[in-house]
């Protein structure tokens, strides 16, 4: 008979802590996104939500979202949720709107596909051409200069 706990530990605390990271409880956030906001973790996360909210918008892709709302759907501190709203739209990445939704002004996002699209394209093809220099640079991928591997 199989055991209907899935969670592999005795320990009630573990346990606590090993349903508790399911997937119901996990904020992601792929490298690469990282990467492409200059490493501005907190600003890969509010486009990553972004991006999932868009196609669910009702207003023309216009996201009504409070900064309490993103910190709570994104466990970050208001200044995070400031920070990284100013990084997206330095970078031309979202425009912004304040306005009423529900009676309360309220930040109003929406993506900008278009740049989006546009520097995307012009990250990953920067990646490609650093990819191609630095396979030059050795016969095995998978060793650095110094011939070890790097994860070593």
């Amino acid at each position: 008979m199989r055991d209907s706990n899935p969670v592999p530990s005795k320990n009630p605390v573990l346990q606590t802590m090993l349903l508790m990271v399911g997937q119901s409880n996990v904020i992601t956030t792929h490298k690469p996104l990282v990467e492409f906001l200059e490493g501005s973790l907190e600003s890969a996360m509010l486009l990553a939500q972004l991006l999932y909210w868009t196609p669910r918008s009702v207003m023309g892709g216009w996201i009504a979202k409070s900064d309490t709302e993103f910190q709570s759907e994104l466990c970050l501190k208001r200044y995070s949720v400031r920070a990284a709203r100013e990084m997206l739209e330095k970078k031309n990445l979202i425009e912004t709107d304040l306005r009423k939704f529900s009676g309360a002004p309220t930040q109003h996002y929406r993506v900008r596909m278009d740049q989006l699209d546009l520097q995307w394209r012009e990250f990953t093809f920067r990646l490609s051409e650093n990819e191609q220099s630095d396979y030059a640079k050795t016969d095995n991928p998978g060793l650095s200069e110094n011939g070890q591997s790097l994860t070593e």
